[in-house]
């Protein structure tokens, strides 16, 4: 996900070294872009910034259709895990084996 992100130039790195130049354009979306489907929920993640060496922006639970902020990758992932445990809970069972880590 880094090297995309670097690649796109978009968020910039915070720990990046800046110079003065026309700011990079932003990358548009393929036209040819396939919606796929998680084995066990789909999420959106849009990543708005990347400061002090971890990414801040939003995540959307598709199937679940919240929207929540997080501030850290360690909040991204804890927000994807309770949404997966929310979905199991929902279920009345333990996620299945395909959809733990």
């Amino acid at each position: 996900m880094e090297n995309l992100l670097d690649a796109m130039q978009f968020p910039q790195s915070f720990t990046a070294l800046r110079a003065f130049s026309p700011p990079p354009s932003m990358v548009r979306k393929p036209t040819d872009l396939q919606v796929q489907e998680g084995a066990c929920a789909t999420f959106a993640v849009r990543v708005l910034f990347r400061q002090n060496a971890s990414w801040q922006g939003s995540v959307t639970w598709l199937e679940g259709n919240r929207e929540e902020s997080f501030r850290s990758v360690l909040e991204l992932v804890l927000l994807l895990d309770s949404a997966l445990n929310t979905a199991a809970k929902e279920e009345n069972q333990q996620p299945s084996p395909s959809c733990e880590a």
